[in-house]
């Protein structure tokens, strides 16, 4: 499989409350932030074992929350990964217009 560049959405541990509170699929989200943490320290260190390079992508909450009502998408795992992609490839992790 060839090496990719992959885009983690990543969240404080301030914001990761309320960033489930606005995600559509909240109930698929763990319920605590160090639950959280924990699978995606997990799942970062799989890819990295596999030879990819990993970023992690901080979420603003409220852009990506407006970015998915512009674009009419579910703020959801799928939403919150194409976001995270975008902001990788963007400039300095910029705003993504609508």
């Amino acid at each position: 499989m060839p090496h990719k560049h992959v885009a983690l959405p990543w969240y404080t541990f301030a914001e990761y409350r309320y960033a489930r509170s606005r995600m559509c699929d909240a109930y698929l989200m763990p319920d605590t932030f160090y639950y959280w943490e924990q699978k995606m320290l997990s799942f970062e260190a799989l890819l990295v074992g596999e030879g990819h390079e990993v970023s992690r992508i901080y979420i603003e909450i409220e852009q990506f929350i407006d970015w998915c009502k512009c674009l009419q998408k579910p703020a959801d795992a799928v939403s919150r990964v194409e976001y995270s992609e975008i902001l990788l490839a963007s400039p300095q992790n910029s705003a993504i217009p609508c």
